[in-house]
């Protein structure tokens, strides 16, 4: 059964990729969803056109987007989505680029964190103090403040961390990883 629809909209808000993913790993989505408390909505999976080759030199002819649904609540209900996230996919199904999905927008609690707005990019997480060093960003990221250079101690230990967070997602992303690839 699911609940009435609520009156009270989650706050928006814009953050970076990076603390989009840090909030998918520090939340229970992950563990929800393994337990079946959340289920996959039908991803939207289509060929890309011209697909250009990752970082790692593989191509994914494939782009998929996926949702993760509390079925505790009705379709017109804002809690409904959990998860909005993007990937693509090579062509024996695995997740390209970094094997991870990418989140768009994460609802935790009653805050949905948002993209951030293409034309004039602000991550209110960065900004209200929980900046994150440039040197521990997305390669490809292209929201890039100016921060302070860091020391060679705490750049091993960002290089070191960001392994083993990647390591850490992949495991906790496993059943969905699998559950999603395109047929």
């Amino acid at each position: 059964m699911s609940a009435p629809p609520s009156s009270v909209l989650p706050i928006e808000v814009r953050t970076c990729d990076e603390h989009r993913c840090i909030l998918l790993r520090k939340s229970d989505i992950w563990r929800r969803f393994n337990r079946g408390e959340l289920i996959v909505k039908e991803p939207y999976t289509k060929r890309r056109k011209d697909p250009k080759p990752d970082h790692s030199g593989r191509i994914a002819p494939w782009t998929q987007s996926i949702s993760l649904v509390d079925t505790q609540f009705a379709p017109d209900d804002p809690r409904h989505i959990v998860l909005e996230a993007h990937c693509f996919r090579l062509e024996n199904g695995e997740v390209g680029a970094s094997g991870l999905v990418d989140p768009k927008e994460v609802l935790i609690g009653s805050t949905l964190h948002v993209r951030l707005a293409y034309e004039d990019p602000h991550c209110a997480l960065c900004e209200g103090g929980d900046m994150i060093p440039i040197e521990a960003r997305f390669h490809s990221s292209r929201y890039k403040p100016l921060t302070t250079p860091i020391g060679w101690p705490m750049f091993v230990w960002i290089k070191i961390a960001k392994q083993a967070n990647l390591w850490r997602d992949r495991w906790a992303q496993r059943i969905f990883r699998r559950g999603t690839v395109p047929r």
